[in-house]
C-alpha cells in the first residue's frame, strides 16, 4: 500500500509542476482597449395645462363684467430656469381683435390683461405679456401666469342684448 501512495504522491507533484511551468511559459496578449462617451440631452420644453374658460357671466351694463383665470405650465425646463413667455392670440389675423362674436351676429369688445393691469401688447398676430415674464414659479418645473379679462361698459348693450358671446384664443408659451 506504501509503495502505491509514493507512486500516486510523485505523479501529482510531477503534474502540478508542469501544469505551472507552462502557464508561466506562455505568453498574454496585451488586453484590447477603447473609449466610450456618456451622453444626455435634456430638451427645453413645457406643457400648457388646458386652461379653464375665462367666462364673464352675466354682465351689469352699468359696470361692464371682469373675470380671472391662471394659465399654468407644468414639466417646465428652460434654459438657466428662464421664466416662459406668454402669447394670446384670437386667430383674428394681424390686428389680434378682442371681440366676442354674438349668436345673432353681435360683436362685445372686452380686453385681456396681466398681473397689475397690464395689458397684452400686439406681436405679429398675436398678444404677448407686456412688462417682461409674468409667469411665477410655484416648483422647479411648474410655473403660473395670471389673466384678466374686462367687458368696458361703454358698449351698446341694448344692441347687444338677448345673445350669448363667445371667441376662441390660442394660449401659446415660448420657452
Amino acid at each position: 500500500m506504501k509503495k502505491s501512495t509514493k507512486i500516486a504522491l510523485a505523479v501529482a507533484s510531477t503534474l502540478s509542476f508542469a501544469s505551472a511551468s507552462s502557464f508561466a511559459a506562455s505568453t498574454l496578449s496585451p488586453p484590447a482597449t477603447a473609449d466610450m462617451n456618456v451622453k444626455a440631452n435634456i430638451v427645453a420644453s413645457c406643457q400648457i395645462v388646458q386652461p379653464k374658460d375665462l367666462d364673464f357671466g352675466t354682465i351689469n351694463p352699468k359696470n361692464g363684467a371682469k373675470a380671472s383665470e391662471t394659465i399654468k405650465v407644468k414639466n417646465c425646463y428652460t434654459v438657466g430656469h428662464k421664466a416662459p413667455t406668454l402669447y394670446i392670440a384670437t386667430g383674428t389675423g394681424p390686428t389680434n381683435s378682442f371681440i366676442m362674436e354674438g349668436s345673432q351676429g353681435g360683436q362685445l369688445l372686452y380686453t385681456l390683461k396681466t398681473r397689475m393691469g397690464e395689458e397684452f401688447a400686439p406681436d405679429n398676430g398675436r398678444y404677448h405679456a407686456q412688462g417682461g415674464e409674468i409667469f411665477r414659479w410655484t416648483s422647479s418645473t411648474t410655473a403660473v401666469a395670471p389673466v384678466y379679462g374686462q367687458v368696458p361698459a361703454n358698449q351698446n348693450f341694448s344692441k347687444l342684448a338677448g345673445q350669448s358671446y363667445q371667441q376662441t384664443v390660442h394660449v401659446q408659451v415660448q420657452f
